[in-house]
């Protein structure tokens, strides 16, 4: 009969514990979640060595995009398709995404929406280049900022924020690369 009762305190004494630990757990990832971040901005700089034209010239152009932006790395070549100032293509496992010139004018700035379909509507992200420069050089910084997340969501913010800085950083390089390729 002792060993019955210590047996059940025991088992109540885990119950208790696991449910404190359960609540504490719950209680941590909603203190997350209220102080994560609403939506993802992220944005990087890289300097090149070209008149400020000259890198404006070569991102308003989307058909060279497929050669530097890291988000067409997936698309089917064949379906990658230029469309006034709309770019769209399909991705080998499906996926369709399109990016469009919201905004050139004649200041440095190149404003322009990326989308993808996704459960069957479309989630858009706003981008942007700015350029700063002379007749030697130019800082091309080019900003991001994405949809805002459902409150149980926001954590994942962080992990989305590091995966896009590295895109941007890929893409920064590689056009670096491709505007030097069609200058010289």
């Amino acid at each position: 009969m002792k060993t019955n009762v210590f047996l059940q305190k025991k088992i109540l004494d885990y119950i208790k514990l696991s449910l404190i630990g359960a609540i504490t757990i719950g209680i941590a990832y909603l203190t997350i979640c209220l102080f994560s971040p609403t939506s993802v901005a992220a944005s990087k700089t890289i300097i090149v060595h070209y008149p400020a034209h000259q890198v404006k010239s070569g991102l308003a152009d989307l058909s060279a995009w497929k050669d530097w932006h890291p988000y067409l790395d997936s698309a089917e070549e064949q379906s990658i398709a230029v469309s006034g100032n709309t770019l769209n293509w399909t991705s080998k496992n499906g996926t369709q995404g399109k990016v469009e010139i919201t905004h050139l004018t004649d200041s440095n700035r190149l404003s322009f929406s990326t989308s993808f379909l996704k459960n069957d509507s479309w989630k858009t992200y706003q981008g942007e280049f700015l350029i700063e420069g002379n007749e030697r050089e130019s800082k091309l910084s080019w900003i991001y900022v994405g949809e805002p997340f459902p409150f149980y969501k926001r954590p994942a913010n962080y992990v989305i924020k590091e995966v896009i800085l590295h895109s941007m950083d890929v893409g920064l390089q590689r056009y670096k690369k491709s505007l030097r390729d069609r200058v010289e």
